[in-house]
């Protein structure tokens, strides 16, 4: 894979495929930037959910406390062993990627931007392998449309082990460090 420049100590990846772009750096959870407050709120909130256990189960969620954050919320069942497969149970309703749409029930592998799908199946798939909640800015231009976000994915687990779902919240905002043509070198297909 290409790398960029560096945001903070972390590399920022980028790949290319014909004209689509898709950039993406994984920060530390302790460096939720100031814009994406919902995610850091988010992440108090599922830490709280933990009380002793590796990780809590979606029925510990009180729908309620999330009121406010549920249109920028994904819920993705991970019980598929290949993250292909793995699905949208919930698609946040205030998410405009692919023009608003909503993809509730969509597998992750009927994604139709290969450059897009393959970098989430890498994301989720890694946070289902390890149980490691993890925050991304990810940039990308698909069709020549442009659209960054800040991304949070929580690991869930009915037995408090094994992730089962990902809770995914996202902030589309600027992110202007990953915009722009700052790249020393790609990764193309």
């Amino acid at each position: 894979m290409g790398i960029v420049t560096r945001l903070n100590s972390s590399a920022i990846i980028a790949e290319k495929r014909g004209s689509d772009i898709y950039k993406r750096v994984r920060l530390p959870l302790d460096e939720i930037a100031p814009p994406d407050v919902k995610l850091a709120e988010m992440l108090g909130y599922w830490n709280g959910l933990r009380r002793g256990r590796q990780l809590p189960a979606r029925s510990d969620i009180d729908p309620l406390m999330l009121k406010r954050m549920m249109g920028w919320t994904h819920i993705v069942d991970t019980t598929a062993e290949n993250p292909a497969e793995y699905f949208y149970r919930l698609w946040g309703s205030s998410v405009r990627f692919d023009s608003g749409k909503d993809h509730t029930r969509m597998a992750v592998g009927g994604c139709p931007w290969p450059i897009v799908r393959d970098a989430i199946m890498q994301d989720y798939g890694s946070v289902v392998a390890t149980g490691e909640p993890t925050y991304h800015l990810i940039s990308h231009t698909i069709n020549y449309v442009r659209q960054s976000i800040a991304r949070l994915l929580l690991p869930l687990a009915k037995d408090g082990r094994r992730v089962d779902q990902l809770l995914v919240m996202v902030n589309e905002r600027p992110l202007p460090a990953m915009e722009g043509d700052n790249v020393v070198a790609f990764r193309s297909n």
